[in-house]
């Protein structure tokens, strides 16, 4: 099961239209945990650059473990998926699988 908690407290920048058109932007996970305990950040970065670079953006997180309820949290910026996706960031694939499961579809259309 998975729990999402909406958070609306992150900073956040302008999708800058210059920096969409010239370069590929994804949304994608980085990991933030360390050995056994993974953890990550749902963050918008260009889509070549290594996993330990600083992201544009960061949209929510996203933990894998259970917890003492067999819960997976997922924490997401509703409000900043939007504007990233129709600026042309394209979400990858664990992502968009993960998107898909919160939203059941609603973010695409």
């Amino acid at each position: 099961m998975v729990q999402c908690i909406a958070i609306i407290a992150l900073p956040f920048i302008l999708p800058d239209e210059a920096m969409v058109n010239t370069t590929r932007l994804a949304i994608r996970f980085a990991l933030k945990g360390c050995a056994n305990r993974p953890f990550y950040h749902i963050v918008v970065m260009k889509k070549h650059k290594g996993q330990g670079k600083p992201p544009l953006e960061q949209l929510g997180t996203y933990d894998p473990m259970p917890n003492s309820q067999n819960e997976k949290l997922v924490a997401l910026n509703y409000e900043r998926i939007r504007p990233w996706i129709s600026a042309g960031a394209e979400p990858t694939m664990p992502v968009a699988k993960l998107l898909g499961k919160i939203f059941k579809g609603t973010l695409w259309q």
